[in-house]
C-alpha cells in the first residue's frame, strides 16, 4: 500500500506542479474571459460525460478489489462491468451531437470536447485502482500531462486558441485510455458479457450515479449558472480562484484513492480492527495536511494572485478566502465518504448527503449568484459541503471515534490559525513580490511545523512515530 500511496503521490504533485507552470501562461495569453469560455464549455461536457461514466469509477473499484483474488472471477466482472460503460457512453454520444447541432455556442469548442466524450467511454483506471496496480495509470498520466504542458507552450500563443488549449487536454486523455487499454488487454482474458450476469450491476451502478448527478450539481453547475446569469468572465475568476485550491487539495485526496480498494478488501474479509486503524491513521494525515493547505492559502493569497495569474483577477483573492475551508470540509468528507461508508456498501447513505448538498447548492446559488457573481458561487459550495459534512456526521457518530477525529481537526486548526496571523501580520510590514512572497510561505510553514511537531512528540502523534522510525533507520 506504501508503494501505491508513493506513486499517486507523485502524480499528484504533479498536477500539484505543472499548473503553477502553465496557468501564469495561459492564464496571461488567454485572458478571463478565454479561461471563462474554456471553463463554461468543459462544464457543460461534462455533464455529458457524467452520464456517459454513471456510477462505474466508484463501483467498479469497489468491485473489482472485492473479486481480484479470483482471476476467472475478475475478468468477467471486468466484461460486465465494461458493457455497460459502452452502452451509456453510446447513447450519451448521440444526445452530444444533437446538442451541438441544436445550440450554436462555441461550436468548435464543444466538438472538440466530443474527445473527452470519447475518452470517459474508455477509461478503466478503475480496474487498475481496484486490483491496486497505481504504478501503471501513475506513469500514463504523467507522461500525458508532461507531453500537454509542452504543447500548450508551442501552441497556444493569442486570445484566439482557447480551441488548442481544449483539444491539447482531451486528445492527451483520450491518448492515455487508449494506452490504458493496450496494457490492460495483456491481463484480461476476454469473457463475453451475459445480460444475466451484467443486470446484477445495474442496480448499484445507479445507484452510485445519483451521487455523481448530485456532486455535479454543486461541482459544475456554479459555473454553468454563473455563465448564463453573470457571463463568462465570472466564470474565469471563480475557474481561477478554484484552481488554486484545487491545486493542493488533489495531493492529500491521493490518500483516499489508495485506501479504498484497499479497505474494500478488508471489508470483504470482515478484518475490522484493520480498517478501524487505517481510518484512523487518515484521519492523522488528512487533518494535519488540509488544515496547512487551507490556512497556508488564505495566509499569502493577496500576495500569490497578482503574481500568479497577472492583472485583472484581483476578485480570485476574495473567492479564494471563501473556498479555502472547502479543502478542510472535503478532507473530512472523503474519509466518512470513501473510507467507510462505500467499502462498506452504505451506498443509500452516501446518495442522500451529496443529493442534499446538491439541493443546498442549488438554493443558495440562486440566491447568490445574482447579487454577488462568483462571491456568491463560492459560499454556495462552501454552504453545500459542510451541509452533506454534517449529514455524514450524524449517520456515523455510533459508529465511529468521531470525537477523537474532532480533536485532531481541532488541534491543527488552531495551530493554522496561529500560522495565518502570523504571516498576515507580516503583510503590513514588507511589498509584495516574488521573494516575500516565498518569505511568507517559509515563515508560515516553518510556524505551523513547529507548533504540529510539538503537538506529535507529546502525544506520540502516528505522523510523530513514522517520522522518528524513519530517523532511527537511517542512523543505523
Amino acid at each position: 500500500m506504501r508503494k501505491n500511496f508513493f506513486y499517486q503521490i507523485i502524480y499528484q504533485i504533479l498536477i500539484l506542479i505543472l499548473p503553477f507552470i502553465t496557468t501564469p501562461y495561459v492564464s496571461r495569453v488567454l485572458g478571463v474571459k478565454g479561461i471563462g469560455i474554456s471553463s463554461y464549455a468543459y462544464s457543460i461536457a461534462q455533464y455529458f460525460e457524467i452520464f456517459a461514466a454513471l456510477g462505474i469509477a466508484l463501483y467498479g473499484n469497489r468491485r473489482i478489489a472485492q473479486v481480484r483474488d479470483d482471476l476467472n472471477k475478475r475478468d468477467r466482472v471486468f466484461w460486465e462491468i465494461i458493457s455497460i460503460r459502452f452502452t451509456a457512453s453510446f447513447l450519451t454520444i448521440i444526445l452530444y451531437i444533437i446538442f451541438v447541432f441544436i445550440f450554436h455556442i462555441h461550436e468548435l469548442i464543444f466538438w472538440i470536447y466530443l474527445i473527452d466524450i470519447l475518452a470517459v467511454m474508455l477509461d478503466i483506471s478503475w480496474f487498475f485502482f481496484g486490483i491496486e496496480e497505481f504504478r501503471i495509470t501513475t506513469m500514463q498520466n504523467v507522461a500525458v500531462r508532461i507531453i500537454s504542458v509542452i504543447l500548450v507552450f508551442l501552441v497556444v500563443h493569442h486570445p484566439d486558441d482557447v480551441w488548442k488549449y481544449a483539444a491539447i487536454t482531451c486528445l492527451g486523455n483520450f491518448l492515455g485510455q487508449i494506452l490504458l487499454w493496450s496494457i490492460a488487454l495483456k491481463k484480461i482474458r476476454f469473457i463475453k458479457p451475459v445480460y444475466r450476469d451484467v443486470k446484477q450491476h445495474i442496480k448499484p451502478v445507479f445507484l452510485l450515479f445519483i451521487p455523481v448527478i448530485a456532486i455535479s450539481l454543486y461541482k459544475l453547475m456554479d459555473k454553468i449558472m454563473l455563465g448564463a446569469i453573470s457571463g463568462e468572465i465570472e466564470v474565469g475568476y471563480y475557474s481561477s480562484a478554484e484552481r488554486i485550491i484545487n491545486m493542493p487539495t488533489s495531493v492529500i485526496m491521493a490518500l483516499t484513492t489508495v485506501m479504498m480498494p484497499r479497505i474494500s478488501n478488508l471489508v470483504e474479509k470482515k478484518d475490522k480492527d484493520s480498517v478501524r486503524r487505517l481510518i484512523n491513521h487518515s484521519v492523522d494525515f488528512m487533518s494535519f495536511a488540509s488544515v496547512a493547505l487551507c490556512f497556508g492559502i488564505m495566509s499569502v493569497i493577496e500576495a500569490f494572485v497578482p503574481l500568479f495569474f497577472g492583472e485583472g483577477y484581483e476578485r480570485c483573492v476574495d473567492i479564494t478566502m471563501i473556498l479555502a475551508p472547502v479543502s478542510i470540509i472535503v478532507s473530512f468528507e472523503q474519509i466518512l465518504r470513501t473510507q467507510y461508508l462505500t467499502p462498506n456498501g452504505r451506498d443509500k447513505e452516501y446518495t442522500i448527503s451529496t443529493s442534499l448538498g446538491a439541493v443546498v447548492n442549488l438554493i443558495f446559488n440562486s440566491v447568490f449568484i445574482p447579487r454577488f457573481g462568483a462571491s456568491g458561487a463560492a459560499a454556495g459550495t462552501l454552504i453545500a459541503e459542510f451541509t452533506v459534512l454534517i449529514y455524514q456526521i450524524t449517520i456515523c457518530r455510533h459508529e465511529l471515534p468521531l470525537s477523537r477525529y474532532f480533536k485532531q481537526y481541532g488541534v491543527f486548526s488552531l495551530f493554522g490559525f496561529i500560522m495565518f496571523l502570523v504571516v498576515r501580520g507580516m503583510d503590513r510590514r514588507i511589498d509584495f513580490g516574488i521573494f516575500s512572497l516565498f518569505v511568507e510561505m517559509g515563515i508560515g510553514a516553518l510556524c505551523y511545523m513547529i507548533l504540529s511537531l510539538n503537538y506529535m512528540i507529546k502525544k506520540n502523534h502516528v505522523l510523530w512515530l513514522y517520522i522518528n522510525s524513519k530517523l532511527i533507520y537511517r542512523r543505523k
